[in-house]
């Protein structure tokens, strides 16, 4: 699939030694260890980041502040083409959580998706992760 040019992660097969040392520092840092080392600093910045950026968002003595603020995604909806995209998908959020964040989830059916969001396609895999909020 990597090697396919129509696939959305496409590696060209040809000597290259720039790739070649991005792609073995690639994997060197694509270790459940390392993957777990970075969720558990994500998960620590998750639970300020948005309020400290509500915070730069206020008027003070150095300037006007950020003109936006954030806003939750409520509801965040996934949709999947294939049971084992889905699980993927709940992985992460069981290692988000054994890594001490939290998401709350629903698991939705096809039809209740496109209760929702109408504009989901009907090849939607039943049983979706949604309205996910993460901390």
């Amino acid at each position: 699939m990597m090697f396919d040019p129509a696939s959305p992660l496409y590696i060209p097969l040809k000597a290259d030694a720039k790739l070649i040392r991005f792609l073995l520092g690639f994997a060197w840092h694509s270790t459940p260890k390392k993957w777990e080392q970075a969720m558990r600093t994500f998960s620590e910045i998750g639970t300020s980041g948005l309020d400290a950026f509500d915070e730069i968002s206020e008027s003070t003595s150095a300037g006007p502040g950020v003109q936006e603020t954030t806003t939750p995604a409520n509801p965040f909806l996934t949709g999947f083409r294939t049971m084992a995209d889905r699980d993927g998908l709940l992985h992460e959020f069981e290692m988000i959580h054994k890594t001490g964040g939290s998401v709350e989830y629903d698991l939705l059916t096809g039809d209740e998706l496109r209760g929702i969001e109408p504009t989901c396609r009907r090849t939607s895999w039943p049983a979706l992760p949604s309205r996910t909020s993460a901390s």
